[in-house]
């Protein structure tokens, strides 16, 4: 397995060298600088990363993408997805390379000890009945990086792990859960505030619905 380890990251100099030095032995850590004003890129290289910077915040979702395309760019096989702010523990990651290491598996999905917004739990409960997911928006997730490439254009999309997660459920790809102990932050999430974050779950909830019913269609 080539693994790609994206990281997108934002203003997170306080933890952005702990969380890359964690990772760097599992494989290829990229870190995408959202354009942070701090030194999150300076100290994410020094770690071990390659770093690839936006000049200005382009969102959580486009840094993701831009880390996808460079994971294809360099030859990796494989992707897996974590956060920037050390909430998930490269123990957590150890654990899914283990199950992506299954020949049968396609993709790894995290399943958090806690869900912190109660849209991610009630979008999260839609996707458990439908699919038998329990945490699609966890951010700790592992797939073949055919799967990007076969469907680029979710790039474009507002929750583009997400978008590519539920893509394989719906073509029946076989899924390994892994768990996560979610660490506490300290403060906020750099990525959104908690009104426009919990109004964009929303809104990708109902377009996940609307999508399922229009496949459930074909």
């Amino acid at each position: 397995m080539n693994l790609a380890i994206v990281i997108p990251a934002l203003n997170e100099a306080a933890m952005i060298s702990a969380v890359v030095a964690a990772v760097v032995p599992f494989g290829r850590v990229i870190v995408v600088d959202d354009g942070s004003t701090d030194d999150t890129g300076l100290l994410a290289a020094k770690a071990g990363a390659e770093v690839v910077r936006n000049e200005g915040p382009h969102g959580y979702d486009a840094a993701l993408a831009r880390g996808y395309a460079k994971a294809a760019e360099i030859g990796c096989d494989t992707i897996a997805t974590i956060d920037g702010d050390g909430q998930i523990g490269a123990e957590a990651l150890s654990q899914a390379i283990e199950k992506k290491r299954d020949d049968s598996v396609e993709i790894v999905i995290g399943v958090r000890d806690h869900q912190a917004r109660w849209s991610e739990r009630l979008f999260s409960c839609y996707v458990r009945l439908r699919y038998a997911v329990p945490d699609i928006l966890c951010g700790l997730k592992i797939f073949p990086i055919e799967l990007y490439l076969a469907h680029k254009s979710l790039a474009e999309t507002e929750s583009v792990n997400t978008a590519l997660a539920l893509v394989a459920l719906r073509n029946g790809a076989r899924v390994a859960l892994s768990p996560v102990q979610v660490r506490a932050r300290e403060d906020s999430s750099r990525f959104g505030s908690f009104l426009r974050a919990n109004f964009k779950i929303l809104r990708v909830f109902v377009s996940v619905i609307v999508a399922d019913l229009f496949h459930s269609k074909r």
